[in-house]
């Protein structure tokens, strides 16, 4: 039994996609879409082409097409949201990435986007919160070397790419935990003040060693680690940054470089005070206390907010899920299709007749 003519596109369209092949799927589903006019997948998929191609105009046509026929069409509210993303029109982004979710909440591209927006937005909770499903759903993603501004700042992002790969990576598989965030820091911990006298003077003494290296937010901890090579490549208190972390009338520190590697688990229910400045993380647990400084990324807020999400629980596959899927009344998308039909007929993808057609059809609906 031979193919289908529609079918043997569509295939061919999805293989010339895979190889970014774009002019020829742009043809396949094009020409698909010619022959079986009335499948929303069909139109979902030329939508995506053309958002591979830039051309939003007729992407944003595409899926609307595409939801006019099949208003549950995934795929077309994910192409939508692409539309509106490129354009900088977040919110209505974010509507479509959350409805293509609410749809399919297995659909780790949707999340990753809507989490790329929300960074965008600095809304630092739902990016992170988004982050997290992504890459517990993601089966292929890896942690991308990052190139510095500053050529001096590659070998740093070398050094931890190789440690996250080679060290963290398997530890959380082995513990079955989900990456969230790293973020590059500088560190202190260990400190110690005792109030010391001289010559009749009191002075106080405060001791405590230092490092470089990053943070880790996983679901279910955060990790420390100070890596010697870099401790010594980009020491804390010689490079400029904490210029003025002595305060004046202190005393005497004692700052010992840490030469050796060292790392700390910290689970996030031992975590019993964390605050910000403007400088750095105050992070405090019983047995230690650490000052997470930024390196170069402006990151301090970013990794209270996750730590934060970590304290209250939020990095659960199953609450996460449960928000992803709560129900919309049973008329919300009859409305939103009445404003998409209107859309349609302002482009002039359908007719005045088609329009009003349409919308007595969706209005009994209601």
């Amino acid at each position: 039994m031979s193919i289908p003519k529609t079918i043997e596109l569509f295939e061919r369209g999805k293989a010339n996609f895979e190889d970014n092949k774009l002019d020829e799927a742009l043809k396949d589903f094009s020409e698909t879409v010619r022959l079986e006019p009335q499948n929303a997948d069909y139109h979902a998929w030329l939508a995506r082409m053309y958002l591979a191609k830039d051309k939003y105009a007729e992407a944003l046509a595409s899926a609307n097409q595409a939801l006019q026929l099949n208003p549950r069409c995934q795929l077309a509210y994910r192409q939508l949201a692409g539309v509106y993303r490129e354009n900088k029109d977040y919110q209505k982004a974010i509507q479509n990435y959350s409805q293509a979710i609410q749809l399919d909440p297995q659909d780790w591209i949707a999340y990753y986007w809507r989490g790329n927006i929300y960074w965008e937005l600095k809304d630092y909770e739902k990016a992170l919160v988004d982050d997290f499903q992504y890459f517990r759903l993601c089966s292929d993603w890896e942690i991308k070397e990052i190139s510095g501004s500053d050529a001096k700042f590659q070998m740093w992002h070398r050094a931890v790419y190789q440690h996250i790969t080679k060290t963290l990576l398997p530890r959380l598989k082995i513990g079955d935990e989900s990456y969230v965030r790293h973020s590059p820091c500088l560190m202190t911990w260990g400190e110690r003040s005792d109030l010391r006298s001289y010559d009749g003077n009191s002075y106080t003494m405060k001791s405590l060693s230092y490092g470089t290296g990053y943070i880790c937010l996983t679901n279910k901890n955060i990790y420390l680690f100070s890596i010697g090579q870099l401790s010594q490549q980009f020491p804390l208190f010689d490079n400029g940054f904490f210029k003025n972390f002595i305060a004046v009338g202190l005393g005497h520190i004692d700052r010992r470089l840490e030469k050796t590697d060292q790392a700390w688990t910290i689970p996030y229910h031992t975590v019993s005070g964390v605050q910000a400045s403007n400088e750095a993380i105050h992070l405090v647990t019983p047995a230690m206390t650490w000052e997470i400084y930024e390196h170069f990324t402006g990151d301090l807020q970013s990794i209270l907010a996750g730590i934060n999400l970590g304290k209250s629980g939020r990095y659960s596959a199953r609450e996460i899920a449960s928000e992803s899927t709560i129900p919309e009344p049973a008329n919300m998308n009859v409305i939103d299709l009445l404003k998409q039909l209107g859309e349609l007929k302002s482009q002039g993808v359908i007719t005045e007749a088609e329009f009003e057609e349409k919308k007595r059809e969706l209005l009994n609906r209601l």
